[in-house]
């Protein structure tokens, strides 16, 4: 099931990965917003969000 949230990413925000954040959350490493949505579009970012969120090994470079 789709979250009405990842209906809601534009044109610029089609890239994969996505990390669609809940509305109204913000990241550092947040790539844009749409309608009260932050994303964060790329594969670093994602990893450091994830690592810093759930304490995932820091990405390698």
């Amino acid at each position: 099931m789709l979250r009405p949230d990842a209906l809601t990413a534009g044109t610029e925000d089609q890239q994969v990965p996505l990390m669609i954040l809940a509305t109204g959350e913000n990241s550092p490493h947040q790539t844009s917003t749409h309608r009260h949505c932050a994303f964060i579009g790329s594969k670093d970012g994602n990893l450091t969000a994830l690592s810093g969120r759930y304490g995932f090994s820091d990405p390698r470079p």
